[in-house]
């Protein structure tokens, strides 16, 4: 208890010291004199965990030991000056390294930045837990500096790895109180790593129905990416009702949540839009997060029906996923007696990936009624490619197909050269 309790002080007053300007004088209070002295000496203590103790604490007590450290170089004891030769390059490393946090404090109090390598610095060294609350005075400060601010602000909604539950008063008052429609969202994204809590619950329920579309996005991001499940039907009813980047934003996030009720929704949605880039993103969704073997029958059935290419493209990329499945030649097969050349085409490319020889007595079929000269050509090829590459000759297909083959080319020949001789 006596150790926490002196590292809670350690910290305090660490905190304290580097918001103090450079050309401040710091004294060393007699307990902490008294306490460098005892580790000096533990670090030559025959218990091992002891002397570790002994060195992390003093490298964390910092430029306050270093006097008595260099000091400790000639010690009587080996143990001792040895670590005491490996604790001397941190504290140097410390004291440079407060001396140019001093210098971003007093900075950031002014407001102005000319070291623009500093600022970064100094903004990356905020994200550490014990400074937090440094950066939420400064963010409070900082008021007639809007673009210091606004990083200030990026860098605490990036502290990923902080829990920032001990600021979020402080949070909730500024988010509040700020004026700024640019800093809103990035405030916004802050208060959601400091839940869950249902005072941000509700400020993230006000801001999917705000105007202010940046903040909306923001608030999709944040319920998703700390996967809230209380908001969830909040952002499933926002899918159903909202605008087109509204319901973007909530069908590239919404994965996350890999639930049966999110899938169920997307495919819902996927028989119901009739917006075309929005069944192309569910389909990838859908294919990607779920691999819903639902999807399949619906995706067969879109084929027969869709015109737009985007979404048959992404249909006729998602289909190698389901390649096992027995329904899907069937019904390609069927598709591809009744469907135009251009589709065709589509349908011939795919049966070329998948490569199953079960459907070339049916592309033979074809062969014999297919009167469209490049449909005919395509059909070869995919037989081809099914065949490994083997080239089927005049010689190698059978009797019945050698005779239009010839004759059909022979046409394609005639009617080109009739082209070429009508008068322009």
């Amino acid at each position: 208890m006596q150790n926490k309790f002196f590292s809670f002080c350690l910290v305090f007053v660490f905190l304290l010291f580097i918001s103090l300007p450079a050309s401040a004088e710091v004294n060393i209070p007699a307990y902490f004199q008294q306490r460098i002295d005892e580790l000096i000496e533990q670090l030559g203590h025959q218990d091992w965990q002891l002397r570790e103790k002994a060195t992390d604490e003093l490298i964390l007590i910092g430029s306050w030991a270093k006097p008595d450290v260099e000091k400790a170089l000639k010690h009587s004891d080996p143990e001792v000056r040895e670590r005491a030769r490996q604790i001397m390059p941190v504290l140097k490393w410390q004291s440079a390294f407060n001396k140019r946090i001093n210098e971003f404090t007093a900075s950031l109090r002014q407001g102005s930045f000319k070291d623009q390598q500093l600022l970064y610095q100094g903004i990356e060294f905020l994200k550490g837990k014990e400074t937090i609350y440094l950066m939420v005075d400064f963010i409070k400060e900082s008021t007639k500096v809007p673009q210091l601010r606004k990083k200030l602000c990026y860098a605490l909604a990036n502290a990923y790895k902080v829990s920032l539950n001990p600021i979020l008063p402080d949070l909730l008052k500024l988010y509040e109180q700020e004026q700024d429609n640019n800093l809103k969202p990035i405030l916004l994204r802050a208060l959601g790593h400091a839940g869950p809590d249902e005072r941000i619950n509700q400020i993230l329920r006000d801001a999917l129905a705000s105007q202010n579309n940046s903040l909306r996005v923001n608030a999709i991001q944040t319920i998703t990416q700390k996967k809230n499940q209380e908001l969830l039907p909040d952002l499933l009813k926002l899918l159903q009702s909202g605008n087109d980047n509204t319901q973007r934003t909530i069908i590239y996030n919404i994965y996350i949540f890999k639930q049966d009720e999110v899938r169920d929704k997307l495919l819902k949605l996927l028989s119901e839009t009739d917006k075309d880039w929005m069944k192309s993103e569910l389909i990838r969704v859908l294919a990607d997060y779920y691999k819903a073997k639902r999807l399949l029958p619906v995706m067969l059935k879109m084929l027969d029906t869709e015109k737009n290419n985007q979404v048959r493209n992404r249909i006729f990329a998602t289909l190698p996923r389901y390649k096992g499945e027995q329904s899907i030649t069937p019904t390609l097969l069927k598709l591809l007696k009744d469907s135009t050349p251009q589709n065709r085409s589509q349908l011939l490319n795919f049966l070329k990936q998948m490569k199953n020889p079960a459907v070339v007595p049916e592309l033979i079929e074809l062969l014999e009624s297919e009167k469209d000269f490049m449909t005919f050509n395509s059909i070869l090829g995919t037989v081809q490619a099914i065949a490994g590459g083997q080239k089927f000759t005049p010689t190698e297909i059978p009797p019945e197909l050698k005779q239009g083959i010839i004759q059909r080319c022979q046409e394609w020949v005639e009617k080109t050269a009739l082209k070429k001789d009508t008068p322009k």
